[in-house]
């Protein structure tokens, strides 16, 4: 069964997915978060989110390389994708990747809402 959502959260540390869960939460946004990266496109199929909100350096896997093969399959190249990191110089590698938004990490969690408030309006 699918289940439409505002946002899925991407991030293989679980107490920040779960924290910016939480968070969203509070704002009302319906929010899925993931762990396993390789569990992606499932998960994607599952939820049919309007945002990925995805850490750009995840466990075994490079946030930039799932972000252009999402953005070049027709199935999912609509979901707005919002990569964050705390690495210098990952806000153009993460353009270059196909992201629609980055945001740096630590964030503020206002400067997320209204990054995600942004990505929601633009659909």
């Amino acid at each position: 069964m699918k289940t439409a959502i505002d946002v899925l959260v991407l991030d293989d540390n679980e107490d920040i997915a779960t924290m910016i869960k939480t968070m969203l939460q509070m704002k009302q946004y319906k929010v899925a978060t993931l762990i396993q990266p390789h569990k992606l496109l499932d998960t994607l199929e599952e939820y049919q989110p309007k945002v990925l909100l995805m850490d750009m350096l995840l466990a075994n896997v490079d946030g930039r390389d799932l972000c252009a093969r999402l953005k070049a399959d027709s199935d999912f190249n609509t979901i707005k994708i919002i990569m964050m990191s705390a690495h210098p110089g990952a806000s153009l590698d993460c353009e270059i990747a196909g992201s629609d938004y980055f945001i740096s990490k630590p964030f503020e969690m206002k400067a997320m809402i209204a990054l995600l408030e942004k990505a929601i309006g633009s659909i």
